[in-house]
């Protein structure tokens, strides 16, 4: 109805051409160059409240080799869970909603401000 404000409950789900093109980005064999490959522990799955861990696992992507193709897996996988390719839950959701309102792949993918440090 005119007036009223509108909520997306869930996020719009990303459009099959651009889930085909975040495949594109996604290189064969990307986790055995990835920086969390030699990891034994769960940084890249922090606690919801826990900013330390995530900043950690952020700083981790920053200089990871394969960062774009991790997060091109996560976002055409729908990864729920973790930090992918520097970015967490919530980040992927809001690109996906980016990517849904018609924002270009590589421009989500190369958005320095999702690590949330200086790359």
């Amino acid at each position: 109805m005119p007036g009223q404000l509108t909520l997306r409950l869930d996020p719009p789900a990303i459009p099959p051409w651009k889930e085909l093109a975040l495949w594109a980005w996604v290189d064969h064999g990307w986790q055995h160059a990835a920086a969390c490959q030699t990891s034994l522990d769960d940084t890249w799955y922090p606690e919801p409240d826990s900013g330390d861990s995530a900043h950690a696992a952020k700083l981790a992507c920053a200089v990871c080799p394969v960062r774009r193709s991790c997060l091109a897996y996560a976002l055409a996988d729908d990864e729920q869970h973790g930090i992918w390719g520097g970015a967490t839950a919530y980040e992927r959701e809001r690109m996906a909603c980016d990517l849904a309102d018609g924002t270009q792949v590589d421009t989500v993918l190369a958005r320095p401000g999702v690590l949330g440090v200086a790359a």
